[in-house]
Formats: structure tokens, C-alpha cells, sequence
């Protein structure tokens, strides 16, 4: 679950494989059609925008949701340097990068243009469950 920066959705990451959006003064849902193939684990926002980013055992998505589509995702799976999931997502605080940590002890740092990988840190130690940009 993930609040929009400005507090008028709640975004939730659901077993079906899909993305809802849901008002949070209304407590009513909106349906913008964001689908995985999997599972979705988490589902993180940007800042004051109604930017997401969401992810699967194998992929990780970057969403508008005022044009219902995915603006890009990436294979997680078949990144030469991935070879467990993804278990955590986060955006930097300036909306450029999005870092993601696995299984694998990695924290990986995307371009959240076009989810082009920057650089990946590695740790082969210890999963990495959750983390903060500050």
C-alpha cells in the first residue's frame, strides 16, 4: 500500500496481479487497468505526484496512471546481474531513479525515464527487505 503524494489515492498492490487505485475521501475504487502477470509485491508513489512504481517476482513497472499504461517495465529476472527478485522498490527523493533491493543482497538504481539500469550495488549477504532514500 502506498498513499499519492498528495493524499487523494491509496495505491494497493494485489495476489491477482493487479493495481488498484482507490480515492481515499470516497473510499471508492478506480480501476486504471494496471496489470501484472504476477502476484505484485509492492507498490511505491512519487512524492507529490500520482506517479508509481510497482513490481512482481519479475517485473518492475513505472506507471501515469492518467494514461492507464505502464510508461515502462523491466525484466528483472533477465538482468545479467539479477538472479533472485526484487523484494523492495523506492523512488528518489528528486523522481529520477528508482532503487530496487532483492534476494540476491543487491540494491539495483534504475533511470525512471526509461528504466535503463544505472548501477547496482552488491552485497551477496543478506536479502534486502525494505529502504528509505533520504
Amino acid at each position: 500500500m502506498s498513499w499519492s503524494g498528495d493524499g487523494e489515492w491509496i495505491y494497493g498492490a494485489y495476489m491477482d496481479s493487479s493495481v488498484w487505485i482507490w480515492d481515499a475521501e470516497t473510499c471508492t475504487s478506480i480501476d486504471y487497468g494496471m496489470q501484472h502477470t504476477e502476484p505484485v509485491t509492492q507498490v511505491r508513489s512519487l512524492g507529490n505526484s500520482k506517479r508509481i512504481v510497482s513490481k512482481d517476482s519479475k517485473v518492475l513497472c513505472e506507471w501515469d496512471p492518467q494514461d492507464r499504461r505502464a510508461s515502462w517495465d523491466i525484466t528483472l529476472r533477465d538482468q545479467k546481474d539479477s538472479q533472485q527478485p526484487d523484494v523492495s522498490v523506492e523512488w528518489s527523493p528528486d523522481g529520477n531513479r528508482i532503487a530496487s533491493g532483492g534476494a540476491d543482497g543487491n540494491v539495483k538504481i534504475w533511470d525512471a525515464k526509461d528504466g535503463f539500469p544505472l548501477v547496482t550495488f552488491q552485497r551477496k549477504l543478506d536479502i534486502v527487505f525494505a529502504g528509505n532514500v533520504g
